[in-house]
């Protein structure tokens, strides 16, 4: 019973030794050596560490380039001077290399450099595109937003190489995606056509979507109509509810909730317009960047706006805050505090009174009550704090 359990004892530890992928550095089997450096990366094995510099110069071309990829994921400062070397020695290195050219060899060696923030061999990114082409290199490809952030003098040629990708690529959507998103960022004024298109055009979701997202994001100049047209006519439903949010964040004006109600009525996707529909029910109007003399006229205006959507129930009910509102109005342009405060809290009760007796809908209500509360905030910021 003791033989065999030391038996059983040796063959764990001989099967752990085989294991070990420190261990299996030194192998002569390529292939072990080649999944001990991916085990080594994957567990963050740093022990290794030594072990893959003693090595390294030692290993047949192509796994140098492993090594070399291993010492680069610990960023370990040796590995600078071990990609400059496989640069300038890549002609004799891989030149009769069957795994591994030159060209890719170089490439390989810059992107380690560049994760050390070295961009002194960048040449070697356009190296490759000009001899791939008419095909695409996409290690290289994706090295060139960095060459635009880093190297103002490529910058240009950069983004020349990333428009002849994205228009090139539609064979690979991955590509494809990366290339305009990339425009999308660093190119956007002179990209913006092609987004547009895209968001109207394309059948590749992901890239409509990003269209969408970019177009969101930078504030496009006719963002409002082009979200309205989303809704109304987007074939994606998620889509047409993104856009919804959107027209509710950013801009939420009467005109918008309005445009809001009556397309739900008429909204086909039931799950659609139930989202739409919570999406109006929780909308808060979101806070105005103006001043506070516009915050005012716009609130006079909206007044006039809502009774006319027959938010607002009757004309008495209108005429009420039209004359407080203009109060208000005249009270701010003399930086008469006491009297504005009053008024704006007179206001305020009569929302809340015409609210419970039904004299207006929820949205007027939303509109007169946050839009008199951002006036107030405003007026304490400026001229003091109002007091009941």
């Amino acid at each position: 019973m003791k033989i065999l359990s030391l038996v059983i004892l040796l063959n764990l530890y001989c099967f752990a030794q085989l294991e070990d992928p420190i261990q299996n550095l030194y192998s002569q089997d390529e292939n072990i050596i080649i999944e001990a450096i991916n085990e080594i990366i994957s567990d963050s094995i740093y022990q290794a560490i030594p072990h893959l510099i003693d090595l390294i110069e030692s290993e047949p071309p192509f796994i140098q380039m492993d090594f070399l990829k291993a010492l680069s994921f610990f960023r370990h400062e040796s590995a600078i001077p071990q990609a400059i070397r496989l640069i300038e020695n890549a002609d004799d290195l891989f030149g009769a290399d069957v795994k591994l050219n030159p060209y890719k060899a170089r490439l390989m060696a810059t992107a380690v450099l560049f994760n050390f923030e070295n961009y002194s061999t960048a040449s070697y990114i356009f190296e490759i595109i000009d001899i791939s082409k008419p095909s695409l290199s996409r290690d290289a490809i994706v090295l060139l937003p960095f060459v635009y952030r880093k190297i103002p003098e490529l910058a240009e040629r950069s983004i020349s190489e990333l428009l002849y990708a994205y228009l090139n690529s539609d064979y690979d959507k991955s590509l494809k995606y990366f290339t305009f998103s990339v425009l999308a960022e660093l190119n956007y004024d002179s990209f913006q056509p092609e987004i547009i298109n895209q968001l109207k055009n394309s059948d590749y979701y992901q890239i409509r979507y990003k269209a969408f997202e970019v177009l969101n994001e930078k504030n496009y100049t006719d963002l409002n109509n082009l979200l309205k047209n989303m809704i109304q006519n987007d074939v994606e439903s998620s889509l047409r509810i993104l856009a919804v949010d959107s027209l509710i964040i950013k801009f939420g004006e009467p005109s918008d909730i309005y445009f809001l109600r009556n397309h739900i009525r008429i909204e086909q996707d039931s799950i659609a317009s139930s989202l739409m529909s919570f999406a109006l029910s929780s909308f808060i109007p979101p806070r105005p960047t103006v001043s506070t003399t516009e915050m005012i006229n716009n609130l006079i205006n909206y007044n006039t706006e809502m009774y006319g959507y027959g938010w607002i129930r009757d004309e008495n009910q209108y005429s009420i805050f039209d004359v407080s509102l203009n109060k208000i109005k005249e009270y701010y342009r003399r930086s008469d505090l006491e009297n504005l405060c009053r008024e704006i809290f007179m206001l305020n009760d009569r929302i809340e009174t015409s609210r419970n007796e039904d004299k207006i809908t929820t949205e007027a209500y939303k509109f007169l009550h946050y839009h008199l509360i951002y006036i107030k905030e405003n007026v304490e910021t400026e001229l003091g704090n109002c007091s009941q």
